[in-house]
């Protein structure tokens, strides 16, 4: 099936907490095409998801309804550190 987006975020101030349901920076189209967070729906079988965090060295301007790819993209010569936390849910 390939990789699904469930979120895109930006411009996430570093000394914010990050609450459920609480909105932290700009949101981006997720594949959902919606501008939030689009929760998880594994299939029966354990099914993994990927959470990437990048640290920049600049707040991102970016076009209205910008996609991943768009944010991979204005972020790339950016870059001061990465992060990713995987996670592995079933029903």
């Amino acid at each position: 099936m390939g990789n699904f987006n469930h979120w895109v975020v930006w411009n996430i101030v570093p000394t914010e907490k990050m609450h459920e349901r609480t909105d932290v920076g700009i949101e981006g189209l997720n594949d959902f095409r919606k501008h939030f967070y689009g929760g998880s729906c594994p299939p029966s079988v354990s099914h993994r998801y990927f959470f990437e965090v990048y640290a920049l060295d600049t707040e991102l301007s970016l076009p209205v309804h910008p996609r991943k790819k768009d944010l991979e993209e204005a972020m790339s010569r950016h870059i001061l550190d990465s992060g990713e936390l995987l996670g592995l849910y079933k029903r």
